[in-house]
């Protein structure tokens, strides 16, 4: 069940970068929450309702500092990017503790380092699919890198304060 859960999100992903900056935000970011709902009303997490919303509150508006930092330092041009692209930072949470719960007994730094593969990877795919454009930089790749890294150790900080099965 969670592969087809993980084909379900990573699906979700791809339709959001290949068609989310033709529909409207608000739409978007609709229907991720309406996923997170679903996740929690079919898996049963052992987290209260209000966890799951304070902790996806807390993941979108860490997914905003970081998408808005990336922008703000040219390595994304903002003509490129869409807010609805934040309802993707909605659903990883969907997942989140899939993931983190599979992994947790790995080295902190490990993770993040696969965090931060994994993060680089998802915008520079979205780059090669015309979803965002990136600076032409050399470096470019190497800095959003970076940003990942440090999404990815924060991600899994909270994830060690906040206890999320699923």
């Amino acid at each position: 069940m969670l592969i087809l859960k993980v084909v379900f999100l990573q699906s979700f992903w791809l339709a959001i970068v290949l068609f989310g900056s033709s529909i409207n935000e608000i739409i978007l970011i609709s229907w991720s929450i309406f996923i997170v709902g679903a996740n929690f009303l079919i898996y049963r997490p052992a987290i209260s309702i209000g966890r799951l919303f304070f902790v996806t509150l807390l993941f979108t508006t860490f997914g905003y500092i970081h998408d808005s930092t990336l922008i703000w330092s040219k390595f994304i041009l903002s003509e490129s990017y869409s807010y609805g692209f934040l309802s993707l930072w909605i659903v990883f949470i969907s997942y989140y503790g899939d993931v983190f719960n599979k992994l947790k007994e790995l080295p902190l730094l490990f993770l993040a380092f696969l965090g931060g593969i994994g993060g680089s990877l998802a915008y520079w795919s979205a780059y090669k699919l015309g979803a965002l454009s990136i600076s032409q930089d050399s470096y470019t790749l190497y800095l959003i890198f970076v940003f990942a890294l440090t999404a990815s150790k924060g991600l899994m900080d909270l994830g060690h304060m906040i206890p999320f099965e699923s």
